[in-house]
């Protein structure tokens, strides 16, 4: 079987060429702060504004469900937060605030 040289030496060359662009990626990706890659994650995943959403959580047994809990959450882009119990009655009006490093916890009862 013969080789092509021409066929060879062009791919020879890509090859290098790729090991080029790879080396000098990963030069410039290890120059970059982890805080900058979460950052620039945040913003494409929207967390550059605020938001708020409501959840259900459910906690199980086995396959049974024991506890089922909602929460209403509200985010504000400077990282506070407010989260609310919703539901059962026996819990509803806890609030959590997050601000910073700082946790606050309500409890109407």
């Amino acid at each position: 079987m013969a080789i092509d040289i021409k066929y060879y030496s062009f791919y020879i060359k890509q090859m290098k060429l790729f090991s080029l662009l790879f080396f000098f990626t990963s030069i410039s990706l290890s120059a970059v702060l982890p805080q900058e890659i979460v950052s620039k994650a945040d913003d494409h995943r929207g967390f550059n504004s605020d938001f708020s959403f409501e959840v259900n959580v459910k906690e199980f047994s086995g396959a049974k469900n024991i506890r089922e809990t909602r929460y209403s959450v509200l985010v504000k882009k400077e990282g506070h937060s407010l989260v609310s119990t919703l539901s059962p009655a026996s819990q509803k009006g806890r609030k959590f605030l997050f601000v910073d490093e700082n946790l606050w916890f309500y409890t109407p009862d």
